[in-house]
This record gives structure tokens, sequence and C-alpha cells, in this order.
């Protein structure tokens, strides 16, 4: 197995939370090991080759309205107007005087670098026409438990669900208004829920929301159908490539994966696997080639490795389920094009054999969430539409440009 990865940009230390003040420290370790750079493309990621078309990921946006609050109070006026106003008038609200017109670094992402990144997208989607984006999860910030109840004095679980709610509807309305003809694939992150971090309810009321709510990102008849079919038990589903039957994406819950998950996740997590496989075998039967994507990655985790080093080295998966997922890859090896996650927050490559007849491309997306001082990114898929063999990426981030003094998208 070859491993590459490239990151980029300065890190700081010191945070709110115990949480994150260590996350900090792993990413800072992470990039200190990995080695920084200015930006990544691989291979020729403009290829002027009518064989050659293109898609885009984002992931681990992690919108968060109070980052516009400061913490040495308890009252936050702006978190009053949200919640007593519906989603559709907070661009409003957010872009009124007294509210932070910028990218805050150390921080979630703001309505400032939602909407800088959005148009990043569609600039780049007037030029190359993308077939189709993967939003590979956490769209929801950090601790916003936490701060829902710190600024709103709402203790209730009804009243943080209901501004959950108004959170992702604010989003997919963003995403519509601004790409509104492209394909948009959804996949759930660790923090995309009601009940907390890394929880995921089956077949719960949260899953059932947000199908609701993202299945108005999917424009293609057939996908949208399979997806409201599927996907509100356990956050998987998958789809045929918009305008190619001969190809396939298939989205993961990997959060339903960690190690620490409980007897519902567990029972919710062996389903997945059966369902993973037979969508992989009926690939092969009807010779399609196959697009893995899901949030929490395969493999090895730094951050719960250096944070407990006696219980060893350890995995962002439950072994078994690692041990099961590597099974079916080298099996359908051949079918199989690509594994895409995030959620480690930076961009890294990897061909991975897995001990299968053939290589698989292994790929992670950076984080447009700044939260540990790295520069917002995403990444865009150059691939042959025959054989849907990856032949280029590259990667955009939102950094400080020298010859103008101000921060500009680069690849």
């Amino acid at each position: 197995m070859s491993v590459f990865y490239e990151t980029q940009h300065n890190i700081t230390l010191g945070f709110v939370s115990e949480a994150l003040n260590m996350k900090k420290i792993i990413f800072a370790v992470m990039a200190g090991l990995i080695g920084f750079c200015v930006s990544t493309t691989l291979f020729a990621a403009s290829l002027p080759n009518k064989s050659i078309e293109k898609f885009i990921t984002v992931a681990d946006i992690h919108f968060d309205p109070f980052t516009e609050c400061p913490l040495s109070v308890r009252t936050c006026p702006l978190i009053d107007k949200l919640i007593h106003t519906q989603p559709v008038e907070w661009p409003a609200i957010f872009g009124s005087e007294g509210f932070t017109p910028k990218v805050m670094y150390y921080n979630d992402t703001n309505y400032s670098l939602l909407t800088t990144t959005l148009n990043e997208i569609r600039l780049l989607d007037q030029k190359e026409h993308f077939n189709f984006i993967l939003l590979l999860g956490d769209l929801l910030g950090h601790e916003l438990r936490f701060k829902y109840v710190l600024y709103s004095h709402d203790y209730t679980k009804s009243g943080y669900r209901k501004f959950v709610n108004k959170i992702q509807v604010f989003l997919v309305q963003q995403f519509q208004k601004t790409l509104p003809n492209i394909d948009i694939y959804p996949a759930i992150g660790n923090n995309d829920s009601y009940t907390g971090d890394y929880s995921v309810v089956p077949d719960g009321i949260y899953l059932k929301d947000t199908a609701r709510l993202w299945s108005s990102l999917i424009h293609n008849g057939a996908n949208r159908n399979s997806f409201v079919r599927d996907f509100p038990y356990g956050g998987y589903y998958a789809v045929n490539f918009p305008n190619n039957l001969n190809q396939r994406i298939v989205i993961l819950d990997t959060v339903l994966f960690i190690k620490t998950s409980n007897k519902k996740m567990q029972i919710a997590a062996h389903k997945q696997l059966e369902w993973f496989y037979n969508q992989l075998k009926l690939a092969q039967q009807a010779h399609q080639k196959v697009l893995i994507a899901f949030h929490i990655p395969l493999g090895f985790n730094l951050y719960a490795t250096i944070k407990d080093p006696s219980a060893g080295i350890q995995g962002f998966w439950n072994e078994e389920y690692s041990n099961q997922f590597r099974q079916y890859i080298r099996e359908f090896s051949t079918n199989i094009a690509a594994v895409l996650s995030a959620h480690i927050h930076i961009n890294a490559l990897q061909y991975a054999v897995f001990d299968a007849p053939q290589e698989v491309y292994v790929s992670s997306t950076p984080s447009i969430s700044p939260i540990f001082g790295n520069s917002p990114g995403f990444t865009v898929y150059s691939y042959d539409v025959n054989s849907l063999q990856i032949k280029g990426l590259a990667t955009y981030f939102y950094a400080f440009d020298h010859r103008t003094g101000r921060l500009n998208w680069h690849e």
C-alpha cells in the first residue's frame, strides 16, 4: 500500500472546549507529520478531452450560526432573531449591520464563508459543468447543543430539534439558490444528528426529517426515489450516475461503524453491510462501475490513539466492520472505481491494494470549516466517462493571496 498526503496552512492552538483543543493538537501533529503545501493538483485536472467529465466533493461544512456570538456573555441577539424567523429570512439577518462579514479562522463555518464557498462552486460549475456534487457529511457545526442552550436558555429537546431543523432547511435553501440545476448527493456525518456527536438513531426522526429535506437536492427522479426509499432507515442509499446507468454511486453511513456504537446502531450497521454487499453484487452482475462515498474513513484514528496511548493503535471503525468492508472491496475490486471520504479535515490520497486483484483509489476531501486553522477547501475530480477511472483531481483552497493581500480561492 502506498500513501500520499497533502494539506496546507498554518496551525495554532487554543480553543473553547477541551475536546476541540485535543483535536486541534492532533490536527497540528498530522499536519506536521504530513507537510504543508499551497494547493493540490494531481495528474491533469483540466483535461481537454470529451471522454472526461467532472464531479465535485464538499465536506465538513460545519455551519455554525453561533460564531457571531461572544463567548463571554450568555445572550446573543442574532440567535434570538434566528429562532423567531423562518430560514428564508436568515440571509437578510446575517447580512445586517453588526454581524461579521468575513471568514473566522479557528471557528466553524459562518454565513460569509458559506456564501463565498457556494459562489465559487457556482462559478466553477459554469465553466466545468460538473456532473454532480457529493456532499460528504457534517453539515452541522461542533457543539451546537451546548451553544444553543447557552444563548437561548432553552433546555428542551424539542426546541433544539426545531432549531437544528431550521439550520438544515437554511442550508438546503442556500444550495438550491446557488446551484439550482445540479444533483447533490449527501452523506451523513458524525455531527449530523439531533441527539449528539457520533449518534445515529436508525429509523429515527432525524433521518426521516433529513430525507424529506435532502431529497429536494436530487433532481433525477429515479435517484430521488431511491434516496427516499432507503435513506430514512440508516442514512445509506445508492443511485446511478445521472447520465450513465453503467456507473453507480453507493453512499454509506459510516457513523454506524464506530467503535462506541450502541445496540441499535450495531444492528443497523450489520444491515447496512448486508445491503452494501448486495449493491456490489448487483453492480457486478450488471457490469457497473461503482463510486463508494461516506464520511468517516476506514483506517487509523490518530486522534483516538494519541488521546489514549494505553489502548494501542486505534481505528475509526469497529474492527469487525473494517474486516468485512475490506473483504467486500477485495471481492469486488474490479467493479470499484474509487472510495471517497472526509472527516479528517485535510485532503489525502491513497492507492490501496486490499490484497485484491486491482488497486482501489482512496481519497479524502478537506473541510470547509477552518476550525483547526486549516484553509477551507473542496475537491474537483476528473474521471473517464466510460471506465469511471479517476484521471485527476484539483483541490481548491480559500487562502491568503500574497499578490492581492486578500483571501481568495486558489487551485
